[in-house]
């Protein structure tokens, strides 16, 4: 069930990165007390006080606790290295490209330290959309063009192809239609099916949040989640391969605990559905729904809420039960 928030979902995203193509973490955060000492970073930095980057057995780079973190944390607050506005998704090359005109040289560097997916680079390097981009570039005022002669060109088109694939591999969706972006901190963080952590776009702050869903002992991994985790697992392992990630995750290999997770997603259209009839007047004329009344949706919800206990599951799929 997807309910709009006052900061928006922003978990369906895609990113990308490590040695299986997805999310590579640019720095290891050096845990070195700066200024005031530690608390001053905790309040300064909390991702660089409760996180550093190092090599996973087998998903490239991933983040780790440091220290434990309860439950509730607030790790990141952080503006996009590189934003674009809602559009057309033939458009999307373009607001890219105008993006990348108006980002800092700091900036610029961060985004260049991420890794894409392979397939998107050569689609971006050899299609239509490199054509695209040479022409966005050709059609630029004479005093705007970043180049003097044809090579200079070439180079900056292989340039702005390769961080339009890397915004296409990382980019999240801000939601409430205020466009995507792509967030250092959380196109670091591996997928799993159980997350963690959670996301939301928060749009008083104009930042990207990132707390702690639970309590995560020193030494964990930090997962964020790539996909709708309620779906079940067939349709997860679809979409997670389309990005050449085969998800070993606990949920995807203990078909017990997938269960669960097929039931609360029954649960949750059921309930969604519910809301749909009753936003529409509740008319019996209507085609009635699974849920019939309020104690039988409520009876749902509670039984949702337990089954996402159960397997760890927090953050707003557990706010939207």
């Amino acid at each position: 069930m997807r309910l709009v928030q006052l900061e928006s979902n922003a978990i369906t995203g895609t990113a990308s990165g490590g040695e299986n193509g997805l999310r590579v973490p640019s720095t290891t955060r050096s845990m070195s007390p700066v200024g005031g000492g530690l608390l001053q970073r905790k309040a300064e930095d909390p991702w660089g006080y409760y996180t550093e980057t190092r090599p996973t057995p087998s998903a490239g780079l991933g983040v780790f606790a440091v220290r434990d973190i309860p439950r509730g944390t607030r790790l990141a607050a952080e503006e996009p290295l590189l934003s674009v506005p809602a559009v057309a998704n033939e458009n999307l090359y373009s607001a890219v490209c105008e993006a990348l005109q108006t980002t800092s040289a700091k900036n610029l560097a961060l985004l260049d330290n991420h890794s894409c997916d392979e397939y998107t680079l050569k689609v971006a390097n050899t299609g239509e959309i490199r054509k695209k981009i040479i022409q966005w570039y050709m059609d630029l005022p004479d005093i705007a063009k970043p180049y003097s002669n044809i090579t200079e060109l070439n180079e900056i088109v292989n340039q702005t192809c390769r961080r339009y694939a890397i915004f296409l591999t990382n980019n999240l969706d801000m939601g409430l239609g205020l466009g995507a972006g792509l967030f250092p901190c959380f196109s670091r963080m591996n997928h799993s099916c159980t997350p963690n952590t959670f996301d939301v776009y928060n749009i008083t702050l104009r930042r990207l949040t990132i707390h702690a869903a639970r309590d995560i002992k020193r030494g964990e991994q930090l997962h964020s989640v790539y996909i709708e985790p309620m779906w079940p697992r067939e349709r997860r392992l679809k979409k997670l391969r389309a990005w050449g990630f085969e998800c070993t995750c606990a949920v995807c290999s203990d078909d017990v605990l997938e269960a669960m997770r097929e039931e609360t997603f029954r649960l949750d259209d059921s309930l969604a559905e519910y809301l749909e009839w009753l936003d529409e007047g509740g008319d019996d004329d209507d085609d009635l729904p699974f849920l019939r009344t309020h104690d039988e949706a409520w009876d749902a919800a509670k039984k949702m809420v337990e089954l996402l206990l159960r397997q760890g599951l927090g953050g707003d799929a557990l706010f939207n039960a």
